[in-house]
């Protein structure tokens, strides 16, 4: 199913935040995320100084989130309760 994500992006922000044990099992599994999407690109991603779950959200902003990842900067991303990995690692 693609996804534009936006909702997804402002119910995230709105939502509580995890806690610190919580934020770093998350980064722990998505440091270790050899998963790749149906071109053979990794879905963990570096772009600059940050890291992303397939290419960064603003250069591909439709897309299969199963496929080719959510877009988001993970260093955000792990933080918010209502988010969570699209390939259901957590």
């Amino acid at each position: 199913m693609r996804t534009l994500g936006a909702w997804s992006y402002v119910r995230a922000k709105m939502g509580p935040l995890v806690d610190e044990v919580t934020a770093g099992e998350r980064w722990a599994v998505c440091m270790q995320c050899r998963q790749g999407d149906p071109r053979g690109n990794p879905l963990l991603r570096q772009v600059g100084d940050k890291l992303y779950c397939g290419q960064p959200r603003l250069q591909n902003v439709y897309r299969d989130e199963y496929q080719f990842g959510c877009g988001c900067d993970l260093s955000d991303k792990i933080w918010y309760a209502n988010t969570g990995c699209p390939r259901g690692q957590w």
